[in-house]
């Protein structure tokens, strides 16, 4: 899970200008509390809608004018292998964004049956 977690957080920080805000959730899904929730917002750049379902294709890439240096970075894998990694754990990670107020990732994964127990047990 770590190199999802270093992808969406380096994405969010790389599409942001100085003076925006990256936030990181972590925390239980209100609506089935035996996933894990962790989000992950920005109030950089954003994405354009027209790029948002081809965002996990591999090589995609977005329009370079996001980039803030102007120059395309990445490959276009990052955001395919975060998705490949969270789905072999059960998961699903899904985007939503604005051009030009942001964008909020979601990670949802099933807890670990102790997590769970812990959980209603008040721990």
């Amino acid at each position: 899970i770590r190199p999802v977690l270093n992808n969406l957080v380096d994405n969010a920080l790389k599409y942001s200008n100085p003076g925006d805000s990256v936030h990181l959730y972590v925390g239980i899904e209100q609506n089935d509390p035996s996933m894990g929730l962790l989000a992950i917002s920005d109030t950089g750049t954003g994405i354009s809608a027209e790029d948002l379902p081809k965002l996990f294709d591999r090589f995609y890439r977005t329009d370079q004018a996001r980039a803030k240096d102007g120059r395309r970075n990445g490959t276009g894998l990052g955001l395919p292998i975060a998705q490949s990694i969270i789905e072999a754990h059960g998961g699903t990670i899904q985007v939503d964004s604005s051009l030009g107020k942001g964008t909020r990732i979601e990670v949802r994964l099933p807890l670990a049956p102790q997590v769970i127990a812990g959980i209603n047990k008040g721990e």
